[in-house]
This record gives C-alpha cells, structure tokens and sequence, in this order.
C-alpha cells in the first residue's frame, strides 16, 4: 500500500507547490541558449548569494555571473555528465534525503553538481595534470613568486646508528640517483633504518633543518630512533628554481587563467539574453 500511495503524494507536493506559487513571477529575466530563467528563479539566487555575504557591485553583474553559471551547467550536459551512474546516484540520494524538497531547492543542488563536475574538468584537474603547462607558466611569470627570506632546498637523511650512516651515505654516493628517487631506494636498500625526507622551508621552520643547513648552534638533537642526521644535496636558495618550489600557487594561478581562458570561449559559443528592464525592476526592491 505505501508504494501506491507514494507517487501521490509526490504529486501533490508540487501541486501544492504550484499553488503556493500562484503569484509567481514568471517574467524572463535573461536567457541562455533559448532556455529562460525567470524573474522568480533569478531573485532567488540572487539574494541567497547576497545573504552568504557574496558581493556583486550592480544587479546586472551579477547577471553577467549568473550568465556564466548557466552556460557551464549547459556544458555539462552536454558532456553528459548527468547521465553518468555516480551523478544520477547522487542526486537520487540527495531526493532522498530531502523528502518534499522545493523544485527551486532540487534544481539548485543539481546544476550546483554539474557546476562543480564541469568545473573540475575543464579548470582544476586539467591544471594539476598538466605538468609542463605549469612549468611554462612558472617560467612566464617567475617574477611573481618571490620569497621573503631563502629557504633550505634538499633532503635530510637519519640512520639509526652511526655503521648505517657510513654505509647509506657511499650507497648513495655510488648510486648516483635522480634525488626525487631517493626515499624509495633507501627504503629498499636499508628498510626501516634509514629515513630520508625531503625539505622546503626557511630558517626557523624545522629544528633539524636550522642546525644541518643554516647551522644553528641551537638546532635539533638526533634522539635515540636516529643516532644521526645529515643533509644529503641540501642547499639555500634565495627564489624558486622550479614550478614546484611555489606550487600551490603557480597551480592556483594557472588555474584562473584556465578558469578566464575558459569563459572568454563561453561567451563566444552560447546565445546570452539579458532582459535588463526585467533584471533592474525586481533587483531595486
């Protein structure tokens, strides 16, 4: 009996929803690709952004925004993204979950989903798969990551007694590796007697690192797990020699650009109508 009354009552929640918006407005505040957003659907976004303490200067800025937002959801689709098995599990666990959910409140979370899944492909995974792109936008613009103080670039290896050390350090000077292969060779060579880890960091970050490299009299004291440390190809460098020295920002960066990049395309392959006189009436209340 409760599956043949479910689909009723679905039903008439949006019946009562259609009633309780009987006075809704309905006008076309701008179109994308012949598909309008009502006055009624643009306010409501709008003001939920006003009220997350997002600032637009003028309404029909945040129109231009809003412009994008729907060109991208567009673009979703018509990647198929929400035709996928994960996307549609999503969404049915989130209707799920909500129960009489509003309409508008469904509509939102889902072109919030495809806003995020198209976002991720066209901007942040391509910029962190792309590793010689970020390399050449470091190069472009290497004058924009300065540091405020040199860091210690390299690596610090302990042992666990003194034969060890001797022994990995002529392992290491024989094997003449590509560094970024070290802590894997130590590892298969001496287990877990040896440890190498790899440092970034300015003066006052890491004690270990303030006495081996910028040789602190007050620096670290080996404990008893590593009888010794030493630095291994460690040296102080005063700006980023490579894209990965600063790479949270130069991937950030790079993803603005691809971000801009982007929605520069947007506008030149999608049909976008603003009805200002409609966006300005309901905006000025």
């Amino acid at each position: 009996m409760k599956a043949r009354i479910q689909p009723v009552l679905i039903l008439l929640i949006f019946t009562l929803s259609g009633i309780f918006r009987a006075n809704a407005d309905d006008r076309v505040a701008l179109s994308v690709d012949g598909r309008n957003v009502s006055a009624d659907e643009f306010m409501y976004l709008y003001n939920k952004n006003r009220m997350n303490g997002d600032t637009v200067s003028t309404a029909r800025d945040y129109a231009r925004m809003f412009a994008v937002f729907k060109m991208k959801v567009i673009e979703a689709e018509l990647a198929g993204i929400d035709t996928t098995r994960q996307f549609r599990a999503e969404l049915a666990g989130y209707l799920r979950d909500m129960g009489d959910a509003d309409p508008m409140l469904v509509k939102e979370y889902r072109e919030g989903m495809l806003l995020f899944e198209i976002s991720n492909l066209m901007v942040w995974q391509k910029a962190t798969a792309d590793t010689e792109a970020l390399e050449r936008h470091f190069a472009a613009n290497r004058e924009r990551y300065g540091w405020d103080a040199p860091r210690a670039k390299g690596w610090i290896i302990s042992a666990v007694d003194s034969a060890t050390a001797v022994e990995s350090q002529t392992f290491l000077a024989e094997a003449n590796v590509d560094n970024d292969d070290l802590r894997p060779l130590l590892k298969r060579r001496f287990g877990m007697k040896v440890k190498a880890e790899k440092y970034l960091v300015r003066e006052g970050i890491n004690q270990v690192v303030d006495r081996l490299v910028f040789h602190q009299e007050n620096g670290f004291v080996a404990g008893n797990d590593w009888a010794l440390s030493w630095s291994h190809d460690c040296r102080v460098i005063s700006a980023p020699e490579e894209w990965n020295d600063v790479g949270a920002m130069v991937t950030a960066d790079y993803q603005d650009l691809l971000a801009q990049q982007w929605e520069e395309s947007l506008w030149q392959s999608h049909d976008v109508v603003f009805n200002y006189d409609v966006i300005d009436e309901i905006t000025s209340v």
